[in-house]
């Protein structure tokens, strides 16, 4: 599925007190509105339009929370993900059904309501007191549910929004050793920033053509940046979440150590995060800050990785074209495969 971001749409979602307000405003102002009938017909018909009023309102709010709200089983693995480490998909289903009883409810008990007024001929206010109480009193059954949609809303709107038809790099690495640089460096335009609920740093997300196809980048910060053996729950499952995107990862090391680590920490972080990566994602490793490191820690690098890695520079570009090459052989053989499994 390609999509725009499934929550982006999402509409406020209000607390009780907030719709019973607007919804007795809304009821005053029809009220008002009534205007001269036979005798005996105005009283019927202001509370008649104060009832329809109130509850229309409702249904309304009510109705377009459920209609702008995706299915679950239609949101990609990554948005469920997420959404499971907010709020849990068992418990959104259930907050979601409670909408939707509340919903129901408020259409039924108007129908009751209504009824009741065109079978009496007198009494028709406190019919209306009725209706307006058992209104109020189901919407604030509801209201814990629609307190905790609404914080979900307040975060999901804000994640990225990612195109699952085209192929994602993820850029990991301790904190510090350029990965939004990177991120910045090989976009072809100015990364977008979106929020990312697990960190209290934000998420850049670029674009770069590769090979005639345009590749997706996503920097991790706050996340793949220590050993999931120091992670909470919580984190666990948000760094799931993101492993889940990756077609391609690139991770970063600064055998400078100017991030803060020694390289002995950095490789801890990278066989960690090497462990968690989906098996069919690709992993390729540069060494940063090329320009400020040591020959002996390069070499020190390499050893311990046993194998080379790509040496660049996010502040002077060196080693850049080198990165890109190594990505777009990855995209490459990656189109191969798929190819190949189509056959």
């Amino acid at each position: 599925m390609s999509g725009t971001q499934p929550f982006e749409q999402l509409p406020q979602v209000p607390r009780a007190q907030e719709l019973l307000e607007q919804a007795f405003r809304k009821a005053r102002e029809k009220a008002a509105s009534v205007g001269v009938f036979q005798r005996g017909q105005r009283p019927r018909l202001k509370e008649e339009a104060r009832v329809k009023a109130a509850g229309g309102l409702v249904s309304r709010r009510l109705h377009a929370l459920l209609r702008q709200t995706p299915r679950i089983e239609e949101v990609h693995p990554f948005y469920r993900d997420v959404l499971d480490t907010i709020v849990s998909i068992d418990r959104f289903k259930k907050d979601m059904g409670a909408i939707k009883w509340a919903l129901e409810r408020t259409e039924s008990l108007q129908r009751i309501h209504l009824r009741e007024m065109r079978r009496i001929r007198r009494g028709y206010a406190s019919v209306r007191k009725s209706y307006f109480g058992r209104l109020a009193s189901m919407l604030k059954q509801v209201d814990p549910q629609l307190d905790e949609l609404g914080r979900a809303r307040a975060v999901l709107r804000k994640l990225p929004d990612i195109d699952f038809d085209k192929p994602c790099l993820l850029v990991c690495g301790p904190s510090n050793t350029g990965k939004s640089s990177l991120v910045r460096r090989i976009s072809s335009a100015k990364p977008r920033i979106a929020a990312y609920p697990f960190t209290t740093k934000q998420v850049n997300v670029g674009h770069k053509v590769l090979g005639g196809r345009v590749l997706q980048i996503l920097d991790t910060p706050g996340l793949l940046d220590r050993p999931l053996s120091k992670r909470n729950p919580i984190e666990l499952r948000a760094i799931i979440a993101l492993e889940n995107l990756g077609n391609l990862a690139v991770f970063l090391f600064d055998p400078s150590e100017t991030c803060g680590l020694p390289i002995e920490m950095q490789m801890s972080i990278y066989h960690s995060v090497a462990n968690s990566l989906r098996k069919d994602t690709r992993l390729l490793v540069a060494a940063n800050k090329i320009d400020l490191s040591p020959r002996e820690n390069l070499e020190k690098l390499e050893r311990t990785l046993n194998q080379p890695a790509i040496r660049i520079s996010c502040l002077t570009g060196e080693g850049i074209e080198e990165l890109l090459g190594c990505m777009s052989d990855a995209l490459a053989a990656m189109n191969r495969e798929s190819e190949e499994k189509l056959e």
